[in-house]
């Protein structure tokens, strides 16, 4: 890795402070320890899962502090473990790194983390500082010498965390709309919404149901709105129709923003892509009672997925 790479890490590095009560608990785990070696460890990895969950606390990223192995202590007597655990996405593991780093800087990655983690965090400390630096992430290991060059800026773990939640998320039942029964996340449709629009379904039936979300892509700093139309075409099938428009305060969408619909298996199914000056794009289909898809937005290395079921 040249320095110059050294020095954008360095300087995409986040700082989190490293409190005495953050370290008077990393310093209780140290003391139920069988060795030296051992309870040096789980010092630092202390400092390193609580150096992430304060900074996504601070994003308002919900976690669960004392529900990773790493805060049990009789797995830190057996394992290496420095892992914490983000409500709705997975476990991330906090990999603490000593000292200053090189072009041949690696941070250790024991076999026993190797899987069953949605990323890997690498946090820079000094024990006798009181700041840790959030070097960055990545989103899988293949050995335990995880290569800083290897790392994603700590400021698209947001986004990432964010993508893995949706997955995650049950499904959107559409024919609860024909109920009237809404998630909050969806929204009626009104001028705050969308500016221009052309008329939908509106020849066709009086049963037309629609609603808007507006999705957020974050690492890009944009967003658009996500609207849903339903009409059902007896009691089985439903056409639907999903269109992007951009936000109220906008005039075209983002260019090459792709919208895709997948299958239940994730294939892909249909796409509609903005060029210069879309101000929207959409498709059409109809589908059976009990079918599920899903819709993906996607802008450069952005995906947000909606799962839904009709």
């Amino acid at each position: 890795m040249m320095n110059s790479q050294i020095e954008k890490i360095e300087e995409l590095a986040i700082p989190v402070p490293i409190t005495q009560e953050i370290k008077q608990n990393a310093e209780q785990f140290a003391k139920k320890q069988p060795t030296r070696a051992k309870a040096d460890r789980v010092y630092l990895n202390t400092l390193a899962v609580r150096a992430v969950y304060n900074y996504l606390n601070l994003l308002g990223i919900a976690t669960d502090l004392i529900a990773g192995d790493s805060w049990n202590t009789a797995i830190q007597c057996v394992a290496d473990v420095a892992d914490l655990e983000v409500l709705g996405s997975g476990r991330l593991e906090c990999r603490p790194l000593i000292g200053e780093i090189h072009s041949d800087t690696i941070c250790y990655v024991p076999p026993e983390v190797q899987s069953d983690r949605i990323a890997y965090v690498v946090v820079q400390i000094d024990p006798d500082s009181s700041q840790a630096n959030l070097l960055g992430f990545s989103k899988t290991v293949a050995t335990s010498q995880l290569k800083l060059e290897q790392l994603q800026p700590i400021d698209h773990l947001l986004e990432y965390l964010m993508q893995l939640k949706h997955s995650h998320a049950s499904p959107i039942n559409l024919s609860q709309w024909l109920e009237g029964v809404f998630h909050s996340s969806w929204q009626a449709l009104n001028d705050a919404i969308v500016k221009t629009r052309q008329p939908t379904f509106a020849f066709r039936s009086q049963q037309k149901i629609e609603r808007a979300k507006r999705i957020e892509l974050m690492q890009q700093e944009a967003a658009v709105d996500l609207i849903i139309s339903l009409m059902p075409e007896d009691e089985i099938k439903m056409d639907i129709l999903v269109e992007i428009y951009p936000p109220k305060e906008q005039y075209y969408l983002p260019k090459n923003l792709q919208l895709i619909l997948l299958d239940d298996e994730g294939g892909k199914l249909m796409e509609a892509k903005a060029q210069n000056n879309n101000q929207n794009i959409q498709f059409e289909f109809i589908g059976d009672i009990g079918d599920r898809f899903s819709i993906q937005l996607a802008l450069n290395d952005i995906k947000v997925t909606e799962k839904f079921v009709i």
